[in-house]
């Protein structure tokens, strides 16, 4: 007969009720979430970890809502939250959790979480080999191109500066579209782009120890969010693009040099101040990308970048929320994302984007743009008016630098896939 450890929560805004039954030699978990208030969940998320870290025997853990908690939102901040603690003990020594009495679709977030966080908690990714893992994962209603940026020829499709931030790589830098088998006319149409570095020394501008060198094969965390926030969305009343330049940024004798110039496929040049600065210049080929190829209307449309982009962003919001920017027809979508947020859990603050910001990085005499300014410590702002300027045609743009908020003591959290998840549904 197996016994259990049950962790009770009973209404803890009100009473702060937390109780451990049965004795310590039990080989399962069983939580019981109800009349929860939502403003207390990280207390008691704390708690929970404090009790299943001292025990090495862990068998199963059952999470079993209350049915008074009806709310997805609720149940996906509590699953959210919770993927946080179990995924540091899953892999060591329990191997099956079990959602009772909640929809599929939590089940099917917590699963996702689990599989954003094991291939962006896997060390030793190479471009190549993250690409067969997006390739694997494509849900069947949707198709993709493929392109090998270092074998292109004769096109004008040649993702230059991705190029350029793989330049100093062994491995072939990738650009991957995604879209729907069946693209339905007149619809609302999101082009997703997500960083892909799979690894991100800084290249000749090395990043050291303090920087934390040995984080960066997880500077591809965007794409693997937009990759599960595909997999959870079922409906096909939305045209969902996604579009990911998949590169290392190395650094060796092919290597990019600080002060390269590079000509983009929309024709801007761009001068390479720092190559550490490389996302915003993959994100840029993206971009072009878009506009160049696909055609998109801008009046039904939205392109939104999520990236793990700027080191700076955590002077502004240190681990509570991320940065979001935006330009003038972005902004309603932006406003959008912040309220979920707050309701989520998964907070995001915002600076506006003035054009003064851009003429700080248009001051250079040798070709339109540079990728950064460091006279100034604010470069989350100024990566995002550098990418703001490819932007044309009126097309609504958001920009979510998420390096804040994505990891923690050396661990992939789970922040930005209910987020999307929950905007997306919004949009459909």
């Amino acid at each position: 007969m197996i016994n259990y450890i049950t962790i009770k929560i009973i209404n803890i805004h009100n009473h702060n009720k937390f109780e451990l039954l049965n004795d310590t030699n039990n080989l399962n978990i069983i939580i019981n979430i109800y009349n929860l208030n939502n403003y207390k969940i990280f207390s008691w998320i704390q708690k929970i970890n404090n009790i299943i870290s001292i025990y090495n025997n862990i068998k199963t853990i059952y999470i079993i809502f209350d049915e008074n908690i009806k709310t997805e939102l609720i149940h996906n901040k509590i699953l959210t939250k919770l993927n946080d603690v179990l995924y540091k003990y899953e892999i060591d020594f329990f191997n099956y959790i079990k959602i009772i009495n909640t929809g599929d679709i939590s089940v099917n977030l917590m699963y996702e979480l689990f599989l954003y966080k094991d291939i962006t908690m896997k060390p030793n990714k190479t471009p190549k080999t993250y690409v067969e893992y997006i390739l694997s994962r494509i849900p069947k209603k949707y198709q993709y191109k493929i392109f090998d940026i270092n074998k292109i020829t004769n096109s004008n499709l040649t993702f230059p500066l991705t190029k350029a931030v793989g330049a100093g790589s062994m491995h072939d830098s990738y650009f991957i579209h995604i879209f729907p088998q069946n693209q339905l006319e007149n619809k609302f149409t999101i082009y997703l782009i997500g960083k892909s570095v799979t690894f991100d020394s800084g290249g000749y501008n090395l990043k050291s120890e303090r920087s934390n060198i040995h984080d960066m094969n997880k500077d591809m965390i965007g794409s693997g969010i937009l990759i599960s926030v595909l997999n959870l969305i079922e409906s096909t009343n939305i045209n969902i693009h996604i579009l990911l330049p998949v590169v290392e940024n190395s650094i060796g004798s092919t290597a990019s040099i600080p002060g390269s110039i590079v000509k983009s496929m929309s024709g801007k040049t761009v001068e390479i101040i720092n190559t550490d600065a490389e996302g915003r210049l993959c994100i840029v080929d993206a971009l072009d990308y878009i506009q160049l190829e696909l055609a998109p209307k801008y009046d039904n449309c939205l392109i939104l970048d999520i990236a793990t982009l700027t080191g700076n962003v955590e002077t502004i919001t240190t681990y509570v929320s991320s940065i979001g920017l935006n330009n003038k027809r972005g902004k309603k979508y932006l406003n959008l994302l912040i309220k979920i947020g707050e309701h989520i859990g998964e907070y995001i603050d915002t600076i506006k984007l003035r054009k003064d910001y851009l003429d700080l990085l248009t001051c250079t005499h040798v070709a339109d743009i540079k990728n950064i300014n460091t006279s100034f410590s604010c470069d989350c702002i100024l990566a995002g008016a550098f990418m703001n300027y490819f932007i044309y045609h009126k097309i609504p743009w958001v920009h979510l630098d998420i390096a804040s908020v994505s990891v923690k003591d050396g661990c992939v959290l789970s922040y930005g896939v209910n987020l999307l998840y929950q905007f997306i549904k919004i949009l459909i």
